[in-house]
């Protein structure tokens, strides 16, 4: 991926989506909703078969009082053709 060149990037300790842009995504639903809005946390996280490696898909919810939000990131180029193949970010509120 173009934005994992660099090798801090793309590794496990310092790098991968939920590293890089989920922790901002929490920052702006805490700015939107108030710093205690998250209620309850599921994810699931997968990982390449390289330990040294970021997460390559991530799959969750944010439960907000009365709101659940769906959040799904891939990086491994599993995304449909919609996607070109590549990367996909999805949110869904339910």
């Amino acid at each position: 991926r173009p934005w994992q060149r660099v090798p801090w990037c793309a590794g496990r300790a310092e790098g991968g989506p939920l590293r890089e842009v989920g922790t901002h995504f929490l920052f702006g639903l805490q700015e939107i909703f108030g710093a205690r809005c998250v209620r309850r946390v599921r994810a699931t996280v997968t990982y390449p078969a390289d330990r040294r490696l970021c997460e390559s898909g991530a799959e969750g919810e944010l439960e907000l009082d009365g709101l659940v939000l769906a959040l799904r990131v891939t990086t491994d180029g599993s995304a449909t053709e919609e996607s070109g193949g590549d990367d996909r970010d999805e949110l869904r509120l339910d």
